[in-house]
This record gives C-alpha cells, structure tokens and sequence, in this order.
C-alpha cells in the first residue's frame, strides 16, 4: 500500500479522481470539493475535512480512523465495506447517499440533513446522534449497540430488520414511516413521537417509556416483554395480535383506539384514561387496573382470568361474550 502525507490542501477542486491502494495520514482539507471519484482501498487517519463536499462519489472497502468532518456536503454519494473507528460528523447534508456493509465503531454525528439516505448491512457501536432528520431513507439490516440519540426525526422512511441494543433515545420522531422485524432489547425512550406510523414484527425486551405520544399508529404482530410505559397519549391506532408479558402502564391516555387477537400476562393499567376504546378477542391473566376511567368502551370475546380492578369507572359500557375466571 502506498503511503501519503498532507499536511493541509486549502481551496481546491479534485474532479475525476481515483485512488487505490493508498493510506492518507495527517490529511487536512478546508473549502475542498471532490466532483466524479472514486476510492478503492483507502485508509484514511487522523484526518479532518472542513467545508468540503463530495459530488458523485464512491468509496469502496475504506477505512476512516481518528477523523473530523465538519461542514461536509455529499450528493449522489455511495460507500462499499466502509469501516469507521472515532469519527465525528458535525453538520453533514447528504442527498442521495448509500451506505452498503459498513461498520461503525465510537462515532459521533451531530447535526445531521439527509434525503434519500440508504443504510443497509450496517453495525453501530457506541455511537451517538443528535440533532438529525432523515427524509425517505431505507435501512435494512441495521444493527445499533450502546446507542445515544437525541432530536432524531425520520420522516416517510421505511426500516427492515432494525435491531436497537442498549440504546437511550430521546426527543425521537417518526412520521409516515413503515417498519419490518424492529427490535429492541435494554432501550430507554424519553420523549417519543409517532404519527401515521406502521409497524410489523416488534419485539420489545426490557423497555422503559416515558412521554410517549402515538397517532394513527398501526402495531401488527408484535411482543411486549417487561415493558413499562409512563405517561402516554395514544390515538386513533390499531393494535393487532399484540402480546404484553409483565407489561406496566402509568398515567396514560388512549382515544379512539382498537385492540385485536391480543393476549397479555401480569399486565397493569394505573391512572388511565381510555375514550372510544374497542377491545376484541383479548386473553388477559393477572391483568390489574387501578384507577382507570374509561367512556364508550367495548370488550367483545374476551377472557380474564385471575384479574384484579380497583377504582374503575366505566361509562356507556358495551361487554359481549366476556368471562371473568377466579
């Protein structure tokens, strides 16, 4: 592999570059612009670009090690087998960009715009995120470990096999985004918004929510395990074949919301409010509530078996075929 040095490169344009096989150490770019290159074989360390942008632009088996971009623009951008160790992303704007098999390792983003962004077969870990917003952008097969995320917002975006691992988000925001196959094990949520928001396949494993606000929200096929939620607003969603297994809900509100095909264990409601709440074909056991209103409430097909309610007002009730065991 060939060795090069630069100091610093100030005010220049590179068009029609290719790099193989080289190593960049020590590199500075300031007011740089890359148009049509492409890198193959690269490492790059200890290096920092500042207002630079890269215009149709590939990278393929790169590294990028104890790096800064700040100011960074990239457009019709794709990155091949990248591999990222301590890198900090401030002020990045990308539009068109694809990331394909790349590992990221202690990086920080921070004040990311990205439109039409792809992320697929990507490992994160100890990464964190704050203040992003992704525009019709696809991940598939995307794997975060010890993730902090601060002021994110994804907006008609879709997510394939997303796997979220001993994660903190906080201020997260989904709108008109689908999801496939979501997991999320060990992940604490502050602040969560969801609107127009369909979800297949969510598996839930030792989950903390606080300040949850969900609208129009689609939970199909998906699992609940020692979850606990605090103070929610949850309206106008459907909530098809959801399972709850010592699931806690505190100071929470549903409106105009369906439950269907559910099933929940060691299940507790406490100071809630549900209004125009339908529940159908829902098997409950140690299902508690305790200081719950509810108006225009139905519970059809139902079964509760060793259930315990406390302080709880229902008004204009409708029950059919619903059983009360022990």
């Amino acid at each position: 592999m060939r060795n090069v040095v630069v100091n610093s490169k100030i005010n220049y344009t590179v068009t029609l570059l290719t790099m193989k096989n080289s190593s960049l150490v020590n590199y500075t770019a300031i007011n740089a612009s890359y148009v049509n290159g492409s890198e193959i074989n690269v490492t790059l360390c200890n290096a920092t670009f500042v207002n630079a942008s890269f215009v149709s632009y590939t990278r393929v088996n790169h590294t990028v090690c104890h790096s800064k971009l700040v100011n960074v623009s990239l457009v019709n951008y794709a990155s091949f087998n990248g591999s990222y160790l301590n890198v900090t992303f401030h002020n990045i704007t990308s539009y068109n960009e694809t990331a394909i098999n790349e590992t990221r390792v202690n990086t920080t983003l921070l004040l990311v715009n990205a439109t039409r962004f792809y992320r697929i077969n990507v490992t994160l870990v100890n990464e964190t995120e704050m203040n992003g917003l992704y525009l019709n952008s696809t991940f598939i097969n995307v794997t975060h470990a010890n993730l902090t995320m601060n002021n994110v917002t994804l907006i008609s975006s879709t997510f394939l096999n997303h796997t979220l691992w001993n994660v903190s988000l906080v201020n997260m925001t989904y709108i008109n985004s689908t999801s496939y196959n979501w997991t999320s094990i060990n992940v604490t949520s502050f602040n969560e918004t969801n609107v127009n928001l369909t979800v297949y396949n969510y598996t839930a494993i030792n989950v903390t929510e606080f300040n949850l606000t969900a609208v129009n929200v689609s939970l199909l096929n998906s699992s609940h395990v020692n979850y606990t939620r605090l103070n929610c607003s949850i309206a106008d969603s459907l909530f098809h074949n959801v399972s709850y297994v010592n699931y806690s809900s505190i100071n929470c509100t549903y409106i105009n919301s369906t439950w269907v095909d559910g099933s929940s264990f060691n299940t507790s409601n406490i100071n809630q409010t549900r209004i125009n709440v339908t529940v159908l074909y829902f098997n409950a056991t140690l299902y508690k509530e305790h200081n719950v209103s509810a108006v225009n409430e139905s519970f059809l097909h139902s079964l509760f078996v060793q259930s315990n309610f406390t302080n709880v007002t229902q008004f204009n009730l409708t029950m059919k075929n619903v059983s009360f065991i022990n």
